[in-house]
């Protein structure tokens, strides 16, 4: 079975967001976390490094129906006949709607607290971290339609 050529820019700009989502939170505290109080680490920083751990897992397991959705958006979107720029954005709007889904998943009970708790002081590394990557990645080239191709 051959996977779509969208696969691999789907799963480059998800783990973008899985991984240097969190890693860039781990790194601003850390900065933060020095200008304070003269360390990277605070005193038993243990639970904090585990807190980190359980974030990633949870990043990456609620984050999986949007990697698929966005490969099927990449694949619909890279068949259109439009520049590259332009696909980049709407897979940048498509991205930001299933960036905030997992977050609103979290907070099911009451959405409008999404943001307010600690689940929205991840939101905006995830989000940069995918958007940076949507940019970056190179787009895969579709091949023309078969109805397109030129006859022998």
């Amino acid at each position: 079975m051959k996977l779509p050529a969208t696969f691999g820019y789907a799963t480059r700009v998800w783990l973008s967001g899985v991984v240097a989502g969190p890693a860039s939170l781990v790194l601003l505290t850390a900065v933060l976390n020095l200008l304070k109080q003269g360390s990277v680490f605070q005193p038993n920083s243990g639970g904090g490094l585990a807190f980190m751990g359980v974030v990633f897992l949870f990043g990456l397991i609620l984050s999986v129906p949007s990697w698929w959705l966005l490969m099927w958006a990449a694949k619909i979107i890279c068949q259109q006949r439009w520049g590259a720029w332009r696909k980049k954005w709407m897979l940048f709007g498509i991205a930001s709607v299933l960036t905030l889904i997992p977050f609103l998943l979290l907070n099911f009970k009451d959405p409008s607290m999404a943001f307010e708790n600690i689940t929205g002081f991840f939101v905006p590394f995830y989000w940069g971290a995918i958007a940076f990557g949507i940019f970056y990645f190179q787009l895969p080239t579709q091949p023309p339609a078969e109805s397109e191709q030129p006859q022998d």
